[in-house]
């Protein structure tokens, strides 16, 4: 019975704990907070920092974690600032764009155009992954209200969290439920861990993430995760539709074109596809803009997997890209 007063009072001081916390994130105006300049770079090692974009006409590059492998900014006749998101779900790469166009970056300093890296791989329900949009760099994207209601990526995948951490999250105030957005909770992690830790090294923007040289039972192995999400006879989900139109009228009000670049892929890959699945995902894309095809530019020699390019791999699509850069720049 001793110890029952010292159980009851730690209860409840951590009860008070939590309804403080809470109440804190609720008590601050995210709309309101002063952001730095800048493109938002999230990396694929989840670093986050504002890096500033240059006075001269600039591109920018966003898309899942193939941009940072598959182009090199030394090759390139302009300069280039880059969004990449390991998942590669459209929906974080709508809410990171729109944070940045319409929050940190006035009109004269805006892209000269917006080239997104696609592969279908990013746009299949990938639900049976069992990882989620919700459950990681989503929910920690910059937020921004205006477009919960389009996109709604969670609404799905909420209930196939396990029980466990969808209490621990809303027992936090942590839950990423889109419509409270506008509170501090999203970036939460982020702010605590800058001030447990201190302030980590950023990483150098210009350059990119190396993977380590697969080897080819680990590039089959990632081809057969995609054979289970079913990418190879997949169609564009619902969501990705949303977040893809949601992404095209963002770029459309700040007047910037944007341009679909289909990413390079490895042979063994794109002859997993079935027929007239890639056809129709190249029709989806044209129905939204201009379109820009890399799928076949890179030799099988120059994939470290069989969708990240090596260093002669991005030789080669940085020649490419550079063309259209320059031919753009001309304009």
């Amino acid at each position: 019975m001793g110890d029952l007063p010292r159980i009851l009072a730690s209860v409840v001081a951590i009860a008070v704990l939590v309804v403080g916390f809470r109440l804190g994130l609720r008590a601050v105006d995210v709309e309101s907070l002063p952001w730095p300049e800048g493109v938002t770079d999230e990396r694929p090692s989840g670093a986050f920092r504002t890096v500033s974009v240059p006075a001269e006409p600039w591109f920018l590059l966003i898309g899942s974690s193939g941009i940072f492998h598959a182009f090199d900014p030394d090759q390139l006749s302009a300069p280039v600032r880059k969004q990449s998101r390991p998942g590669g779900y459209p929906w974080d790469v709508a809410y990171a764009l729109a944070w940045n166009l319409r929050h940190t970056l006035p009109e004269d300093r805006r892209p000269v155009r917006i080239l997104w890296g696609v592969n279908l791989a990013s746009f299949v329900d990938r639900s049976a992954e069992g990882t989620f949009p919700c459950d990681g760099y989503a929910r920690t994207s910059r937020p921004d209200g205006a477009l919960d209601a389009v996109i709604e990526p969670c609404a799905p995948t909420r209930r196939a969290l396990p029980r466990s951490v969808r209490w621990a999250r809303r027992g936090l105030g942590l839950d990423p439920w889109y419509g409270r957005r506008r509170t501090t909770q999203d970036l939460v992690g982020a702010w605590l861990g800058t001030a447990v830790l201190g302030s980590a090294r950023p990483p150098d923007p210009e350059r990119y993430d190396r993977l380590g040289e697969a080897n080819l039972r680990a590039a089959i192995e990632r081809m057969r995760g995609w054979e289970r999400l079913g990418v190879f006879e997949g169609q564009v989900s619902p969501a990705a539709r949303r977040a893809t139109q949601a992404v095209v009228d963002l770029a459309r009000e700040a007047h910037v074109p944007l341009t679909f670049v289909r990413m390079p892929e490895h042979g063994r890959s794109r002859r997993e596809y079935a027929p007239g699945v890639q056809e129709a995902f190249v029709a989806f894309l044209e129905t939204h803009g201009e379109v820009v095809d890399l799928f076949d530019a890179i030799p099988n020699t120059g994939f470290l997997d069989q969708a990240h390019p090596n260093e002669e791999g991005r030789e080669v699509a940085s020649a490419r890209l550079d063309a259209l850069l320059r031919g753009w720049l001309e304009r």
